[in-house]
């Protein structure tokens, strides 16, 4: 095994180390940037409510990674990620550093990524019923909440001074009972490479459609890079998930945001929220707004709606539960008037 890098904190004093033969793989979640992905088990972690059901998301590192430079990135993922206790950031539970195989251990999500759930919540697309439809849906009045949890997690980050440089509905995760957090490329159950543009050597991908200029220009990230992202990612929940700037190449999209051409304003999506959006994508980051700045437009939108429509703002639990549930039966009862209406010109 190769020794530590000279940098490598063991990690002491955390108390995180775990024993990796107790972990219990129970199946593939994806592919993830470092290696496999598994949702599994690891009996006796000491982590509080660390996920429903007892499961959590094992992110490996590929064995032949271990002399190569993807080995100290994991290593400084796992220093960077050990600080995060945030309600909106997914946590990382348990690491596996001394085994030949090493792995993070974090929360696992039992829904999957925002992307794929807002996709399968369109309204405007007619949907069989799966197993995942009997779990949530994401419905139009609870898009200002879901957004708002994804700024109030990535403030916290920016309060860490940590920029993500992915802020996508494909890196965020959801539980059963719409809780969003945060997560990391590797985490997400697929990966569509269209999202990625090549750049330079191999491994040079970037996700262009959702980079602010400077990033794509000259390369520069920081806080206010994170924050044009996240207007992105805005755009992308109330689209239910469509690509950004579709119908054109990466080139294109680089050329659109080079000459300020900006997305249009989504169909479901309000006025004010629409203008935060445009905040976020001022093209100058010294112009642009932090994003504690952000969550507080956001809180006063929804203060403001909840003056004129009181279930605009609702979120409580059974809210949602009972807003999922009238959805579901809606979209079952309009499968099953199709299949009638198809048997009967058959």
């Amino acid at each position: 095994e190769p020794p530590q890098p000279s940098w490598y904190d063991p990690l002491s004093g955390y108390n995180i180390e775990y024993d990796y033969n107790k972990l219990e793989f129970e199946e593939q979640l994806g592919q993830g940037h470092f290696g496999v992905v598994y949702k599994g088990r690891a009996p006796g972690i000491r982590r509080d409510n660390y996920t429903p059901g007892g499961f959590v998301a094992i992110k490996t590192l590929k064995i032949e990674s271990l002399h190569s430079d993807l080995v100290e990135s994991f290593f400084k993922e796992i220093q960077v990620s050990i600080q995060f206790e945030h309600e909106n950031v997914i946590r990382l539970l348990g690491v596996c550093t001394t085994s030949p195989q090493k792995c993070m251990i974090l929360e696992y999500m039992d829904v999957g990524s925002l992307n794929e759930l807002l996709r399968l919540s369109d309204p405007e697309i007619l949907h069989s019923p799966t197993d995942k439809d009997t779990q949530v849906l994401i419905t139009p009045e609870v898009l200002p909440q879901c957004i708002l949890q994804v700024a109030k997690g990535l403030a916290y980050l920016s309060s860490l001074n940590f920029i993500h440089r992915d802020i996508a509905t494909r890196n965020c995760l959801v539980s059963r009972d719409l809780v969003i957090k945060i997560a990391d490329f590797g985490m997400s159950r697929a990966v569509d490479t269209s999202n990625y543009y090549q750049i330079g050597g191999e491994n040079s991908f970037l996700p262009v459609r959702w980079m602010p200029p400077e990033a794509i220009l000259h390369g520069k990230f920081t806080v206010k890079s994170d924050v044009w992202s996240f207007g992105i990612l805005m755009w992308e929940v109330y689209t239910f998930g469509h690509q950004p700037y579709a119908g054109i190449s990466n080139f294109e999209v680089v050329e659109e945001i080079k000459n300020r051409r900006i997305l249009k304003c989504p169909f479901l999506c309000p006025p004010d929220i629409y203008e935060i959006m445009l905040c976020c994508w001022t093209y100058s980051p010294s112009q642009r707004p932090n994003i504690t700045e952000v969550v507080e437009r956001l809180q006063a939108s929804l203060r403001d709606g909840s003056d004129s429509d009181d279930e605009y703002i609702r979120m409580d639990p059974a809210a949602i539960k009972h807003s999922n549930l009238q959805a579901m039966d809606e979209k079952n009862r309009k499968v099953e008037e199709e299949s009638h209406t198809e048997g009967k010109t058959s």
